[in-house]
């Protein structure tokens, strides 16, 4: 009897961030400004993810991608952040990360 071996592919996005950009980077405690995250869907089926700000390593706030990144493609999506009121003189760092499902 003839067969075929068939695969089974499960669509699934891939989403990773390709970029940040702020509206300024220069800023006091307490100023607030525009950060414009890159999304980038390397995956077979649109999708989204949640993602998180850090401001030198500790997560400021999390937020999920939105419009939803389509399949190959790349979406930005612009979010407010508030400098720490404790902040100090110097250079510090803001980051995004995607957050892994299994947090």
């Amino acid at each position: 009897m003839p067969c075929v071996s068939l695969t089974v592919q499960i669509p699934q996005p891939i989403i990773s961030i390709t970029n940040i950009t702020v509206s300024k980077s220069t800023v006091a405690p307490g100023d607030t400004i525009s950060v414009t995250v890159t999304f980038s869907n390397t995956g077979n089926a649109d999708g989204s993810a949640t993602w998180a700000l850090t401001w030198d390593g500790a997560v400021q706030g999390s937020y999920i991608t939105s419009p939803t990144v389509k399949a190959g493609g790349t979406a930005t999506q612009t979010v407010s952040f508030t400098v720490p009121s404790t902040a100090t003189a110097g250079a510090h760092s803001l980051c995004a990360e995607i957050v892994p499902a299994y947090y």
